[in-house]
């Protein structure tokens, strides 16, 4: 039997051809609702993301790997961002655009979606802004959230965003704000700092905060919600909060 991984799962592949409605039907004959909504590409021999599922069955053998890839049908994200209308506005997007838009999916699907969070993602997918990013629940900060905006280097995902930048009324419980973000205003790299610049965070109520993830950042080049990616890269910023985060801004 063929084995089918779809979006980092594997399956049991039941017939001997596969193709976007058959994925469809199969992946709602098991809960997912959200199945109708997404086009499904598959990896070519040379490992590129660049094929679509087609409509029209496709053979397969029984000792077959296929491996897939889910992306949302329509998306909008932002009062900038149109639509992809059709297939041919998503094969024009060049591979870091496909994986930033996907791991944008992937995220308010997992997560913020669930929990009534707006995303912002520019049109050339520069930066992600996040209106609401929850803070850990741990005492340290006199905010329940904070605004959030992620730089996207133009190398995207081979290198990791470099730092984030946080809305200046961060303050913790037992400190006022100016004092709290003196960590914020240390040396901005060159691609941040000109993203700043460029859109004027300072005015719009946001610092710098450096935080690098580089040395264990591990994209896979093949599927981009497999490790490390978006998700993960939030996972870490949420991590700069905790205590130790806290214990800095003390000193």
């Amino acid at each position: 039997m063929a084995k089918v991984k779809i979006d980092r799962i594997w399956y049991d592949w039941p017939d001997d051809s596969i193709s976007e409605p058959q994925v469809r039907e199969f992946l709602q004959g098991r809960g997912d609702s959200a199945a109708a909504s997404r086009n499904y590409l598959f990896f070519t021999p040379n490992n590129r993301m660049e094929t679509p599922l087609p409509d029209a069955p496709m053979k397969i053998g029984s000792d077959d790997r296929v491996y897939l890839s889910s992306f949302p049908a329509n998306i909008h994200y932002g009062s900038d961002i149109n639509s992809l209308r059709d297939l041919d506005d998503f094969k024009r997007l060049s591979v870091r655009e496909k994986y930033i838009l996907a791991q944008v999916f992937q995220v308010s699907e997992t997560y913020f979606r669930r929990n009534s969070i707006s995303l912002h993602l520019s049109k050339n997918c520069d930066f992600l802004a996040i209106r609401d990013f929850p803070l850990p629940p741990r005492g340290d900060w006199a905010n329940r959230q904070i605004p959030i905006c992620i730089y996207f280097p133009r190398d995207y995902p081979t290198h990791a965003p470099i730092g984030f930048f946080v809305g200046r009324n961060l303050k913790l419980r037992n400190q006022n704000a100016e004092g709290a973000m003196h960590i914020f205003s240390g040396g901005i790299y060159r691609e941040p700092n000109a993203f700043m610049e460029k859109y004027d965070l300072r005015s719009r109520g946001y610092h710098f905060f450096c935080w690098h993830v580089e040395q264990n950042w591990h994209p896979n080049m093949r599927n981009p919600f497999e490790p490390d990616n978006l998700y993960t890269f939030l996972k870490a910023v949420r991590k700069a909060f905790h205590s130790g985060m806290a214990d800095m801004l003390n000193r």
